[in-house]
């Protein structure tokens, strides 16, 4: 039965009107460069040595676009959280364009505080090596480094349990070409850094989520007026009739 559906194929982002919009109109979502909070790892006891000799922040923030395969009728709480508008992909885009669910750890489990830390330790070190040995593919093996950061999560705190969202997650690493995979929380902190590294990284098309109609599986809003907005912007942008437009479009129902 649906109702028993703890997973989908697709995957759906959520996000705000005027976001949904402009997504639309593009064709694509923009990656950005989001925080995260690493400190769950027992950094010092598995790597045996300082953090700051590593130079290894416990926060960063990554570029990434979420999204999630929870079904329709678990979407309440997380659109609460990320937005009321949603736009649903089908799996053969998601499979195309190289999405990955992420890893969830506990702060006392064996990949948080043994593993990981470890194989992230191993890149870090021979990427050093390489930049001795005037390597040129030295920061391309960091990068590998970063990209295991990436796809993880904590799996709770102390006031939300990060696991329901059950996310999957685009990350752009092939096209930053110079461009660092982990910000710092301090450049991150400055507008002006954050958006010179967002403006920087969507020069790349190479960096940008693409889809078009046959894509969609679904778009829902909040309002009437919301739909008709959006039938506009389809038929305008992507050559469907008004008929095909209002297929794929759901308002949210009232209960």
């Amino acid at each position: 039965m649906k109702k028993d559906i703890i997973s989908t194929a697709s995957v759906s982002h959520f996000t705000k009107f005027n976001s949904i919009c402009k997504i639309l109109k593009t064709r694509c979502f923009l990656p950005h460069y989001c925080l995260e909070n690493y400190d769950y790892m027992n950094w010092d006891k598995v790597i045996a040595m300082n953090v700051s000799a590593l130079e290894e922040p416990l926060v960063m923030a990554n570029p990434i676009v979420c999204f999630t395969d929870l079904p329709h009728d678990k979407w309440k709480i997380h659109k609460r959280h990320y937005g009321t508008c949603v736009i649903t992909l089908k799996e053969k885009w998601k499979l195309y364009n190289q999405l990955s669910p992420v890893i969830y750890l506990t702060k006392k489990d064996l990949l948080s505080n043994s593993l990981i830390p470890q194989c992230i330790r191993i890149n870090i070190l021979y990427s050093e090596e390489l930049k001795r040995q005037n390597n040129p593919f030295a920061n391309k093996y960091l990068n590998f480094a970063n990209l295991l950061f990436i796809y993880l999560k904590l799996y709770e705190d102390n006031e939300y349990k990060y696991y329901d969202e059950r996310e999957w997650r685009f990350v752009p690493w092939q096209g930053l070409d110079g461009l660092p995979l982990c910000l710092s929380k301090e450049v991150f902190d400055d507008p002006i850094k954050r958006d010179f590294y967002n403006r920087e990284m969507w020069k790349d098309k190479r960096n940008l989520l693409f889809f078009d109609f046959d894509d969609i599986d679904l778009i829902e809003v909040k309002t009437n007026n919301q739909k008709d907005k959006i039938v506009e912007i389809l038929t305008k942008n992507y050559g469907v009739t008004k008929v095909q437009a209002n297929k794929i479009i759901n308002v949210e129902a009232k209960f």
